[in-house]
């Protein structure tokens, strides 16, 4: 008999449903699964247990299957040909990064849920039929997407290698894919012409009934669960979830009604009390002293699957198959068997015995894919909650293979931001956006390794083509990377040469911006000037940029008002001192480069009105350069700027508008109440991305009760609180949580975490004497990475 007449699937009938030659239906989910490493076994029992009644008010025949695919997958780093332009400390950062990616196999998990249902209508109504199983497949969402994040399979466009478009449909590429083992994709204008039985199925070859079988050409071990624990944990079988090698492992459950149940286990406990009663004693009729205690406690534990029942809790047949296909290679025989042993291995740790099967191979082939009802014999009846805790529903997360931002913000399938290892030791890929939106918050005390984080985020960014940081500090902590990178480190009233000039920029800024600077100037300075000054310092903007005067100082200013109370406004500004003068420059002293530092410190330290005006003609000008090339704007020690009103407002409009212009708003502060308790708060939905430093007073009152307001559930602010300062960080993102280690490289170390303000001012002198003052400890040491070993012998190309 060939394997098509007994394949159960028929049709494509609609997209993303199969009928199947029994005349029921099925229908597919891409399931996210529990982030169960930031969920305490108390929750994750709410999961299970919600999960649990949800199944329970499926129909009798009724039939799920949850499957995992763990398969290898090739880390992407930036190719060292793209670095070529970049500097030389950017190369060495990145190459040190990407070193964790070296002789490194990155395994990757995918679970999908397919639903099988029949439909009590006329047999010839097809479009009745999809509407009533279109419902139960509705019910099927609402009562397990409380508790997983599903994703309906349809159909999608996909692509040829050689450019060209066809429509594909997920499901059936599942179903090629679990039956082959290998990605398959259809083309639904060939599903639609014959019978998926033909177009999905694979050859299943046994030479005997002590071998393998051959699915679609390669050896296949096909393990199931034979014995059970009387009791597991709620996570008893999540190691299997994160073995390292290939494998397909799917769960079939099939509903019983209750009174079937019910029937079933009235007929075992009257087997297991006549088998513990004593034989002699039946036969005389005298009451039996001695008794089977065994077989008693079978039959006392069916008091709780009766209870289970009372409660609504239904019950069905679980079977538990893992397929093992063999590599196409002189190799394959072995690894197949090293990775047999290895899941024996776990599921035996976890209390489980397995079975290899080879005479029922092919029923357990069968039985694995959806669709297919015929009874196996490793089958086991559970209950629903049994069920839930007995799947593959856990997400281990290992961040984006890709930067997640889509063309043409940036270039397709770049590269994650950064590599970095989880508490498990796996390999993650780390990046900051969710979709095109790439806001951060940063958040820990002094101590947690937030300086050198802020560095690692922006050293990396820099290797994406055309990328640029603007980065507000504070205490010089990015010094010594900036002087590095070949960037640009500004350092207002630091010395008397250094300074801005908003007026002279007024055709760069634009008049109206001018005017409502001059005017915020004005009342700062002076709170009751009056409005006939006001609109004095309009005009003079006005006449001031029709003029032909190119200095642009405030001191040219002031010659085109004549009113005291401007002069004298004016005047404040024009002198010398700490800050004064900082904004009467004739021209800015800003070079604008690739990476462009802010040092907020001086200003903010002396006079807070300089400062606000400073910073905002700054934010301005940095506006004006977001022209969609990929940005990261990042402001350490943010709560320096959040006090100040006209910053709360540019920083909450910029979260809300700037992920348009291919922008990322990056903000860091040593305390979470200073996030907590801003007034643009409500602002930070728009956040994607919340990076927590280890801290040990986490679990202390106030603080728990901040990390809470940031949407921290009590077990992860205690992996909060658990974590090693300085290597271990926190990580949060829509898509899942991890507590991460970046290993930052020697060299790495070197450009990163300079950081102390006394480090950052000897650094100043050294650069002033020498800007190639970092390359000698760098040259001290051989490079893995030939790019970054080319450049440091030939510094003057690149640098």
């Amino acid at each position: 008999m060939q394997m098509s007449d007994m394949l159960n699937w028929a049709f494509r009938v609609a997209p993303g449903v199969v009928l199947c030659k029994d005349e029921s239906f099925l229908a597919g989910w891409k399931l996210t699964g529990i982030d169960s490493e930031s969920i305490d076994p108390v929750e994750l029992n709410v999961m299970f247990e919600r999960v649990a009644r949800g199944v329970s008010q499926l129909q009798e025949g009724d039939a799920l299957w949850v499957t995992l695919k763990r398969a290898r997958s090739v880390p992407v780093v930036m190719d060292g040909d793209a670095l070529m332009d970049k500097s030389i400390a950017v190369s060495v950062i990145v190459a040190e990064n990407s070193d964790m990616a070296l002789d490194e196999v990155l395994f990757e998990n995918e679970i999908h849920l397919v639903y099988r249902g029949t439909v009590d209508e006329d047999p010839n109504d097809l479009p009745r039929r999809l509407e009533s199983f279109d419902r139960q497949c509705e019910a099927i969402e609402t009562v397990l997407g409380s508790t997983f994040e599903l994703r309906r399979l349809g159909e999608n466009m996909r692509q040829t290698r050689d450019g060209k478009s066809f429509a594909a449909d997920e499901l059936t590429d599942l179903l090629a894919s679990m039956a082959s083992g290998r990605s398959r994709q259809q083309r639904i204008t060939d599903q639609d012409e014959i019978y998926l039985d033909v177009a999905l199925g694979a050859d299943f070859l046994q030479d005997d009934l002590t071998s393998y079988p051959r699915i679609d050409g390669r050896e296949a071990a096909l393990l199931n669960i034979e014995v059970w624990p009387e009791e597991h944990g709620v996570d008893a079988l999540a190691a299997l979830e994160t073995i390292e090698c290939d494998y397909r492992w799917t769960v079939r459950f099939v509903i019983q009604s209750a009174s079937k149940t019910r029937a079933k286990v009235n007929a075992l406990r009257r087997k297991w009390r006549q088998s513990g009663s004593n034989m002699l004693a039946n036969i005389v009729g005298r009451e039996a002293r001695d008794r089977d205690l065994h077989a008693d406690i079978l039959a006392q534990g069916l008091d709780g699957v009766s209870l289970d029942l009372g409660q609504g809790l239904r019950f069905g047949d679980l079977t538990s198959t893992i397929t093992i296909f063999a590599d196409e290679d002189m190799d394959a025989g072995r690894r197949l068997r090293q990775s047999r042993a290895a899941i024996s291995q776990t599921l035996m740790d976890a209390g489980f015995q397995t079975r290899i099967e080879y005479i029922n191979a092919q029923p357990t082939y069968l039985g694995s894919l959806p669709g297919h009802m015929m009874p196996l014999r490793r089958s086991v009846l559970v209950s629903a909650y049994n069920f839930a805790t007995l799947i593959p529903c856990r997400s281990f997360w290992q961040g984006e293979r890709f930067c997640p931002c889509p063309p043409p913000k940036f270039a397709p399938q770049s590269p994650p931001l950064m590599l970095a290892r989880s508490a498990r030791g796996e390999l993650f890929q780390f990046n900051l956006h969710s979709g095109d939106t790439g806001h951060t918050i940063v958040v820990g005390p002094t101590g947690g390794g937030k300086s050198v984080l802020l560095g690692a985020l922006a050293g990396n960014f820099l290797k994406y083509p055309d990328a640029q940081v603007f980065y507000f500090d504070k205490y010089c902590s990015s010094r010594h990377l900036c002087n590095a990178v070949g960037g640009s480190f500004i350092e207002f009233g630091a010395d008397a040469t250094q300074g801005i000039a908003p007026l002279g920029d007024l055709r760069e800024v634009g008049l109206e911006w001018g005017q409502k600077w001059l005017r915020q100037m004005a009342k700062m300075t002076s709170p009751m000037i009056s409005e006939g000054a006001l609109a004095e310092l309009d005009r003079a903007a006005e006449n001031l940029i029709r003029s032909r005067e190119r200095g642009g100082s405030l001191e040219t200013f002031s010659d085109f008002v004549l009113s005291n109370e401007n002069k004298q406004v004016l005047s404040r500004y024009i002198g010398k001192g700490d800050t004064q003068g900082t904004l009467n420059g004739t021209r800015s002293d800003i070079e604008w480069k690739d990476m462009t530092v802010f040092e907020a410190e001086n200003l903010f330290s002396n006079d807070d009105t300089t400062a606000i005006l400073a910073l905002d003609y700054i934010f301005r000008r940095v506006e004006r350069r977001l022209t969609g090339r990929p940005t990261m704007i990042i402001f350490d020690e943010a709560a320096s700027f959040l006090r100040h009103e006209i910053f709360r407002q540019k920083i909450d409009e910029w979260l809300r508008e700037l992920r348009k212009m291919n922008a990322s708003v990056v903000m860091a502060s040593q305390q979470v109440e200073q996030f907590t308790d801003s007034v643009i708060s409500s602002s930070f939905q728009n956040v994607s991305t919340y990076v927590f430093l280890a801290n040990a007073g986490a679990l202390g009152e106030k603080s728990a009760a901040a990390y809470k307001t940031l949407g921290l559930s009590n077990s992860q602010i205690e992996q909060v609180a658990n974590m090693a300062p300085k290597r271990e960080y926190y990580v949060v993102k829509p898509a899942g949580s991890r507590v991460l280690d970046f290993r930052f490289g020697p060299r790495s170390l070197y450009l990163l975490s300079q950081t102390d303000k006394e480090i950052s001012e000897h650094i100043k002198t050294l650069a002033a004497e020498d800007p190639n003052y970092w390359l000698n400890d760098l040259r001290e040491s051989k490079l893995t990475i030939s790019n970054p070993v080319e450049k440091l012998e030939n510094p003057d190309e690149t640098a």
